[in-house]
C-alpha cells in the first residue's frame, strides 16, 4: 500500500509521521510558520506499523505501508 503527499515549503524534519494497523496520522509545522497543521488518514486496509517508511524529497512525502495478512478465521481446538 502506497500513499503519496504533497506539501510545499516543509522539509523533512518539519514533519511528523506515525500509523497504527488502521490509520495513518500527520503533524507538521514549517520553520518560522505561525499556523500548524494535522492530518489523520484512515487507511482502507490492515497495515503493518513495523514495517512502514517514509522518504521526503522535493515536498514529497512518499509512503509505503506493507499491508497485514487478513485474521485467520479460526482454529481447531484438541479435546483432551
Amino acid at each position: 500500500f502506497r500513499r503519496v503527499l504533497f506539501r510545499s515549503g516543509l522539509t523533512k524534519q518539519d514533519i511528523e509521521v506515525e500509523t497504527t494497523e488502521s490509520a495513518l496520522h500527520l503533524k507538521g509545522r514549517a520553520e518560522g510558520a505561525k499556523r500548524s497543521y494535522a492530518l489523520d488518514i484512515e487507511l482502507p486496509k490492515p497495515v503493518k506499523p513495523g514495517k512502514a517508511k517514509a522518504a521526503f524529497t522535493n515536498g514529497i512525502l512518499d509512503l509505503t505501508l506493507p499491508l497485514a495478512r487478513p485474521a485467520e478465521a479460526g482454529r481447531k481446538i484438541k479435546i483432551e
